[in-house]
């Protein structure tokens, strides 16, 4: 019996059509004030993102090469940020006694770290490898892969955490970076701007760590 290493065009139509509906009735429901639209378009979004978990399991199963596995699988980490990025985000539209600031924030280091950083992390190795015909490191075999896409999803945890209880030091543990915030350097303290800053430095670390995990010599791709 043959397998398909991935589903029709079919399914990938299906899914892109949950995205794109959900997407404008987030967009929809937050402008009218409907939070029940709002909450219909990210229920959309969710099964999207279970339709794309599903998508990336089938093509793990029947790929003929496991070369790719370590990025499947961080990419289906992300998929479980962004489910936590929907709920977060449903609680936040919802304004009222939750529409505070560690819901925000948290909210927000869940799509940056969790959702775009994991994704980041767990491409790079491969993209630069591909795209820029560098040949992959020794170093970067599939264990260390997963192992630093499970530290960088286990820390943007502590700093979700951490926000979700108004507990500094917790975020600190997850993000050890200065700020130049006010005060005592809390990095609540911060400025929006200086805060959009820091959240922006993330995916650049996380491009960094991709590329150290490259060979740099050029030409060595098809050796």
């Amino acid at each position: 019996m043959v397998h398909r290493t991935r589903p029709g065009d079919a399914v990938a139509a299906a899914q892109l059509a949950l995205v794109v509906t959900g997407t404008v009735a987030v967009a929809m429901g937050r402008e009218s004030g409907m939070w029940v639209l709002v909450a219909t378009g990210a229920a959309l979004l969710g099964v999207a993102l279970v339709c794309l978990a599903g998508i990336l399991l089938w093509v793990r199963r029947w790929s003929s090469t496991d070369r790719f596995h370590p990025a499947i699988d961080g990419y289906l980490v992300a998929v479980g940020w962004g489910l936590a990025g929907i709920v977060l985000g449903s609680l936040v539209a919802h304004g009222g006694e939750l529409y505070t600031p560690r819901l925000i924030e948290a909210h927000l280091s869940v799509n940056v770290f969790g959702l775009v950083g994991v994704v980041i992390l767990s491409t790079l190795p491969f993209f630069t490898a591909t795209q820029l015909r560098m040949k992959m490191s020794p170093l970067a075999t599939a264990a260390r892969i997963r192992m630093v896409v499970a530290g960088a999803s286990g820390a943007a945890a502590v700093v979700v955490l951490g926000e979700l209880v108004d507990t500094r030091w917790l975020v600190s543990v997850g993000f050890p970076r200065g700020s130049s915030g006010r005060g005592r350097g809390d990095p609540a303290a911060a400025p929006p701007v200086a805060q959009a800053v820091r959240l922006g430095w993330s995916p650049v670390g996380g491009a960094a760590r991709g590329l150290d995990m490259v060979d740099r010599r050029r030409g060595g791709a098809g050796r």
